[in-house]
This record gives structure tokens, sequence and C-alpha cells, in this order.
């Protein structure tokens, strides 16, 4: 869906500011990452320098336990009128930034070398690179890093995350990028939803969907997909209870519960199993209908066997709290630009010990938003938003809203929840125009855009027994 968002980020650059939203997630322990291995995930995205230059970004997520992130990365990129095919090295631009920092009293990977508690790092590498090679094509880039963590439902050394850019369709373009760090924790039998908060600074339309990860590296100039390894004990036979990983509806294993929404990009699942595995999301942008290319993510997740969080699915938005907006049938909050807008919702735990705080990316998806909070630090949070809302902000906006249970109960776990509330600010209420009847003849009257309406003849004109 077409997202309104006029925030728009530059990586690395004197003339804007890139901020990273650092979400604190779930900490469990773990120790089947194997210390020889260290890619956990990563992304590449690409910003527009001046004409057909282009900035390749890869942003890089590292295991602490693991080895030393690269100084620098390699970029492969080739395009769809073989005019180019080669190899960049991208300098590391930034890093190491923790991005998963754990309880208080328990140090993970990133501070203790011989905690069993993981950690990630982030590490930004980036270079520029011309297009003018092939001006009309459609050009892919990937990005390769090898070592993989040790999956246990993935075959496959080498990450490889790939973006494409169709210059047919337009030569000026920013991708998408994504506003929650992508470290994800959760516990068997428990439902667990996320959002990597995918925002596009020119207002194109997202979809989404799973795929399958990549390995592979540049040779022989294509990346292949890394195989599933089959689920089960011995190796290799299958068990009913736990069906074999594929990237549509078990990305790892859940019993079939993965769920992708296409339009917003939040996900949900149960997983069924304990282990670490890959989910990859491909985010592709649209404008006026056509493809203008894709990115992707690979997300490490990693499912404990005995944790139980407690946290408690969110409710709807709150129908009492809402102000010039209005819930659709599929839960999205509607208004009009020009409107200044607000809902309530609340978030809360089964435990009444918990120590809840509330965290979002409203800061990129809906510039110019605010959100407070009640009840922090207690069983029960409410969130509510608050948005002064222009023409510019016409189009959809993904809040993603994630609850954090600070309480640090042995053995260090900080248990998390995120979800997504889809926000459409419609451009305004437009009429049809005047139009010329007969006596005796009938016209149809209707408008487009905003929500439910209410009609009403003004004075002065016929009766209203005409309409």
């Amino acid at each position: 869906m077409k997202n309104g968002c006029t925030f728009k980020p530059q990586f690395f650059t004197m003339k804007k500011l890139f901020l990273l939203l650092l979400v604190s997630v779930g900490i469990f322990g773990f120790s089947n990452t194997a210390k020889a291995s260290h890619a956990a995930g990563g992304d590449v995205l690409y910003e527009q320098v001046s004409g057909l230059t282009y900035r390749i970004i890869f942003k890089f997520y590292r295991s602490c336990d693991g080895i030393a992130a690269p100084t620098s990365a390699q970029i492969c990129y080739n395009n769809s009128l073989n005019t180019a095919t080669a190899t960049l090295n991208l300098p590391l631009t930034s890093g190491p930034n923790v991005v998963s920092n754990g309880c208080p009293n328990f140090q993970n990977s990133c501070v203790s070398a011989s905690s069993t508690i993981p950690g990630y790092e982030e590490y930004i590498y980036s270079t520029t690179l011309n297009l003018a090679a092939a001006p009309t094509a459609t050009w892919r880039f990937w990005c390769y890093v090898g070592s993989r963590n040790s999956m246990d439902w993935l075959n496959g050394a080498t990450l490889t995350i790939d973006a494409t850019i169709d210059l047919s369709t337009t030569q000026n373009d920013d991708s998408p990028f994504f506003s929650v760090v992508p470290t994800l924790y959760c516990c068997v039998n428990t439902p667990f939803t996320f959002n990597n908060g995918a925002v596009d600074i020119n207002g194109d339309s997202l979809f989404f969907e799973s795929v399958q990860p990549l390995g592979n590296g540049c040779q022989p100039w294509n990346p292949l997909p890394v195989p599933y390894r089959l689920i089960g004990f011995p190796p290799n036979e299958r068990l009913p209870a736990n069906p074999d990983p594929n990237p549509i509806n078990n990305p790892i294993p859940t019993n079939y519960t993965f769920t992708l929404n296409s339009q917003t990009g939040a996900f949900a699942f149960t997983p069924s199993m304990a282990g670490t595995g890959v989910i990859t999301i491909k985010c592709s942008s649209y404008r006026n209908g056509q493809l203008i290319g894709h990115v992707k993510r690979d997300i490490q997740v990693i499912v404990d066997a005995t944790c139980n969080p407690g946290l408690i699915p969110p409710t709807p938005v709150d129908s009492t709290s809402l102000v010039n907006v209005f819930l659709d049938s599929l839960g999205q909050v509607k208004g009009c630009s020009g409107e200044n807008i607000s809902f309530c919702i609340t978030l809360g735990s089964s435990d009444t010990d918990a120590v809840l705080v509330g965290r979002s990316n409203i800061a990129f998806s809906m510039p110019g938003a605010t959100i407070s909070y009640t009840g922090t630090y207690t069983d029960s949070i409410t969130a509510c938003v608050n948005w002064q809302t222009s023409i510019a902000d016409a189009g959809l906006h993904v809040l993603v809203l994630t609850l954090i249970d600070s309480s640090c109960k042995p053995p260090g776990i900080i248990n998390s929840y995120s979800f997504s509330i889809p926000v459409f600010i419609d451009s305004g209420i437009v009429a049809r125009g005047d139009t010329i009847i007969c006596a005796g003849d009938s016209a149809q009257l209707s408008v487009r855009g905003g929500g439910p309406k209410l009609w009403r003849a003004l004075p002065g004109g016929s009766p209203t027994s005409s309409l």
C-alpha cells in the first residue's frame, strides 16, 4: 500500500542524517552458535546521490560470540543488458553498534566472551556506484559475508542479500529502509509477531513476501537459494508435528502457523520447536502500478524452549479514544489529511510483576506525530498517538509498537512483543463535478475519499424530498 512518509533519510552524508531506531528485545541463553561463525542477518539498501550515481548500503548484524566482523564487505552487481558485471569493495562506515543490550545484571556475549546469552552488533558498509553503463536496465546488487551462524533449519555457510532497481521505470528513487532492528527471540508454543517497520520516503506502494534465503556469494554471478534442512530425529526423518520448512508458511518450524501481511509487512507465528533459523522478507516497491525494485532482509530467529513471556497480544484500538479517525472492518485507522487525529491502545502482561516499557517507530512511519505512554513500569500500559496531518501525509503509514518487559528475571530475559497498526490518511473528500440535467431526469451524486459520510441538503435550494 502507499506510504505517505516524507522523511528522507540519507546514509552517512553531510546533508541528511539517518537515525536508526534501536529496539531492545529478549535475550535467551543459547550455545549452538559456532565460534567460527558470526553472520546473523542483514539487508542491502540504496539511495540516489545524484543522477545515475547511487549509494549502496549493506547493514550487517553480527553475533558477538562469533568471529570478528570484516573490515570491508563485497558487493556484486550486474544488469539486465549485461553491460556490467563486477565486484566492488564496501568499506566499513559505521560500527560496531550494539543492538541487543540485554538485562543490566546478566551480561551478554557483547559484554562478556564467556556469556551464553547472545548479543548482536550492527555494522554498516557503503560505497557509491554509477549506473550510466545501462541507464534503462534493471540493476541487481548483492552483498555477502561468509560464515552464517550455525542454523538448525538451514544448510549454507554464506549470508547473501540482494536488491534491485529498474531504471526503465524511474531513474530517481531511494529504496525502502527498515526502521526496526532485526533481532528476534521467541518462545516455543507462544504466539509471536514482528514487523521490520519498512518505510518508503518516496511514498511508493510496498508489497511484502517471505522468500527463501540466498547464498553462493558472487559466483557464478547469480546468488542461489540456500536449501532448507529437513526437520526430524534422526536426521532427515520427517515428523508430522513439525513439517519441513518452506518460505511461504513455515520458514522456521511453526506447524504452518506463519502468516505475513503483504501490505504492512507484519508477520506472526507460533514456533513449534526450539532452535535457530532464518526468515527472509522481500519488500517490493511500486510507483503508479509499476515495479521499481526490491530490497530484502535476512533475520535470524532464536526460539527458546523454556521461557514464558506472559505478554498479552494487544487489544484493538480503543474505539472510545478515536478523534477525527475511524476503524474499518480490518482494524485499520483511517482519517483525512489536514485533521488532527488521535487514538489509544492498551498493552499488558499476564505477569503482575512485569515492568513494561513501550517503544515505536513513529519517528519514521508517521513524521511529526507524537506518542505518549501511561502506566510505564507497571503490568499495563496505554499508548496514545496524536498527529496533526497535512496533505503530504496522504497514504498508508504502518506504526510498529513494541512492548518490552524489563523485569529481567533469570536467566536475563527481556521479553518483547511487536505488532503493527496500519494508519491510512486520505487526501480528503472529492465531490463529483457539476452536472447539468433536464427536468424530469435524474443524476447520481457521489464523492470519494474520507470516511463515513452523512448527506444533507443546504437551505435555500430544492426541498429534501426531491433527493
